[in-house]
């Protein structure tokens, strides 16, 4: 067993008189990218809200590192994007890496170069234009770049795939596990389809009405793959998956 990024335990909270987390516990190893995989309105971005201290739960506790996320101290551990990437729109896309990195108490050009480079959002890739009038593809890149640049232990990342190219999504798949596995990060990804995450996740957990129903691992659903994932319907796996857990 790997050492523990992320440890939720019952975490309770409601919006608008609607139970949005209810119960919900997991628990995310170093090493990992896990998949929250649920439909729109299941509670995958209140979580992330919660674990990143933009929400304070009702009930239960979540930690990362062991400190909890009540104390301002676990935001130094967590690097996120969510809902939508936060840029100073009238800067380049180096002046905002360069402004987080002053936030965050380091300017370290070196790591700026290497996440714009992976991500291909380099001025000769994207130009010299401000980042509030850059495409949606290259705002998510930027926010994902700027999320990585403090080196956290936990990264949150919010439906990013949802608005990536199939090109755009390999860079940042690649990207995700190099520093996931050189570092022993942990990552926490959304998304309401099963393909569009598979690729980059090492464990899969189905949310459903704010409560963990199910965890596999990769292997484990490899394993149920009639044939190589190149060719197989993961959206058939999915759902026969759930019908299972149903019967």
């Amino acid at each position: 067993m790997g050492q523990t990024v992320l440890e939720v335990r019952d975490l309770g909270l409601s919006l608008g008189g609607k139970r949005v987390l209810d119960g919900l516990s997991l628990r995310l190893e170093a090493g990992r990218i896990a998949a929250l995989i649920g439909p729109s309105g299941c509670g995958k971005t209140a979580l992330l809200r919660v674990l990143g201290g933009l929400v304070s739960p009702e009930s239960g506790s979540a930690e990362i590192c062991g400190t909890d996320v009540s104390d301002p101290a676990s935001r130094k551990e967590t690097g996120m994007l969510v809902d939508e990437a936060s840029l100073w729109g009238e800067l380049s896309i180096a002046g905002n890496l360069e402004m987080q990195s002053r936030i965050l108490g380091k300017v370290d050009r070196r790591r700026m170069g290497k996440l714009m480079k992976a991500l291909e959002i380099l001025p000769r890739n994207t130009g010299s234009r401000r980042a509030g009038s850059c495409p949606e593809s290259i705002k998510l890149r930027l926010g994902a770049a700027m999320a990585l640049l403090g080196q956290p232990k936990l990264l949150l990342l919010d439906n990013i795939f949802s608005g990536l190219d199939s090109d755009d999504a390999i860079r940042l798949t690649a990207l995700l596990r190099e520093e996931t596995e050189e570092r022993g990060m942990a990552t926490l990804l959304t998304g309401a389809f099963f393909p569009t995450l598979w690729h980059a996740s090492t464990n899969f957990f189905r949310l459903e009405a704010g409560k963990i129903k199910a965890h596999y691992t990769k292997d484990e659903l490899l394993a149920r793959l009639p044939e190589e994932p190149a060719g197989a319907d993961l959206d058939a796996l999915w759902e026969t998956l759930g019908k299972e857990r149903e019967a």
